[in-house]
């Protein structure tokens, strides 16, 4: 029987505060998201410390409003939370050297 896949790291996107009022008006469910920088930042904040005291290693993928328009444009897909985890967690392999 195969053995599941090894996860060496997580990435979880991660935004700056002076990018976040952007994040919010590119994401097409950016109403899904917190209103504020500082209540992301905290929840955020949250599931990166949950994950690591699961043993995982988190690796943060800084999302740029521009050039995540332009990662999605490329791959004809919406900017939303399938488009972010796919980023993150392609930012984890690249990182780790796994495809």
């Amino acid at each position: 029987m195969a053995q599941p896949a090894r996860i060496d790291a997580i990435g979880i996107s991660w935004y700056r505060g002076e990018d976040y009022d952007r994040i919010l008006a590119i994401m097409e469910d950016g109403e899904k998201l917190p209103l504020s920088y500082g209540e992301w930042l905290v929840s955020a904040e949250g599931v990166e410390r949950t994950l690591r005291q699961k043993g995982l290693r988190v690796l943060r993928a800084h999302i740029y409003p521009d050039e995540f328009i332009v990662w999605c444009t490329e791959r004809g897909v919406s900017p939303n939370a399938e488009a972010r985890t796919t980023y993150s967690s392609d930012f984890a392999r690249q990182i780790t050297g796994r495809d």
